[in-house]
């Protein structure tokens, strides 16, 4: 019974040792396991900012001295949620997580991290996000987002301006392409642009209801220079009602070489616009979107086509 509550009166006593000279001891003498059991205990009892600076440290030995990954991500994360913005704590966790090569958990923190920057610093984080989402998670969508999110911190970045477009045009955001061509030239000038606008204008050859958009940017390229590409390419596009033909035919045989199947059902919708376009036949028009769907059964484009279509019926 002596024994107990001599152990109990001990620890007591060591209960009231300040956290900051118990610490400084257990490091010195290299018991970093316990001065993380420590800290994380400790944390409880403390105000949020004082929680927060202990689970960072406890964090970072977890990471540093015992190379104990998935521990010290937890401790992070909760000392994230509670220490004040410039901690240190999302830095700390974007470290662990490239150590743990974690693509959608090392996107989202590089997210937290640009919203809580500004300017070129926040540009920079909003790219290596989108990074990640573009080439390791394969989620276009959200790399477009962090793009024009770093667009906007650094809205004189050109470079980035033109990857929000590479990436509008990837996924036939066409009309959204022309805008920001537009923008660029009116805040930059249409230095390096006509390019740019040819490449809309061929994306948009196949589309007879887009023939405006075409037009207009054919006319900006030629005014920036490209003038025998461009005109080929107005020439192309007015001869569509006696070309068509030919055309479709091109579009399906190149549908049925090209072995990726998100390009080949672009190719099939392609023929179908042509084919609605000008002839009418609603069975061959059927026919071409079938095969898109068939090679990719969540065809956004397509889906807009048919849907464009149903409203044009009486």
């Amino acid at each position: 019974m002596e024994t107990n509550a001599s152990q109990r009166s001990a620890e007591g006593r060591l209960e009231e040792v300040p956290i900051e000279e118990m610490a400084a001891a257990l490091e010195r003498n290299g018991r970093f396991d316990e001065l993380v059991r420590l800290c994380e205990s400790r944390s409880t009892e403390l105000s949020p900012e004082l929680a927060g600076y202990w689970l960072l440290r406890a964090g970072e030995l977890s990471r540093s001295r015992l190379k104990d990954l998935p521990r010290a991500e937890e401790l992070l994360r909760q000392a994230s949620r509670i220490a004040p913005q410039g901690s240190g704590a999302l830095e700390a966790l974007q470290a662990v997580l490239e150590q743990r090569q974690d693509p959608a958990a090392l996107a989202e923190v590089l997210e937290q991290l640009a919203a809580e920057r500004s300017g070129t610093e926040a540009a920079a984080l909003w790219v290596k996000a989108a990074d990640l989402y573009e080439l390791k998670l394969h989620r276009k969508g959200r790399a477009l987002l962090c793009c024009q999110r770093a667009s906007r911190a650094s809205p004189t970045d050109r470079a980035l301006s033109r990857r929000v477009r590479a990436l509008f045009l990837a996924d036939r955001h066409l009309q959204s392409v022309f805008d920001s061509l537009e923008s660029d030239r009116a805040r930059f000038g249409g230095e390096g642009l006509a390019e740019e606008y040819l490449t809309l204008a061929k994306t948009l050859l196949d589309d007879p209801e887009q023939k405006a958009l075409a037009l207009e940017a054919l006319t900006h390229a030629e005014a920036l220079g490209a003038g025998a590409k461009a005109q080929a390419l107005r020439t192309a596009i007015e001869q569509q009602p006696q070309t068509w033909r030919d055309r479709v035919k091109v579009l399906r045989q190149a549908s049925l070489e090209e072995r990726d199947r998100k390009e080949a059902a672009r190719l099939s919708l392609s023929a179908a616009r042509l084919q609605a376009a000008f002839d009418k036949d609603a069975a061959k028009v059927q026919t071409a979107v079938d095969r898109a769907f068939l090679l990719w059964p969540a065809m956004g484009e397509a889906l807009d086509f048919l849907e464009a279509r149903a409203k044009e019926r009486p």
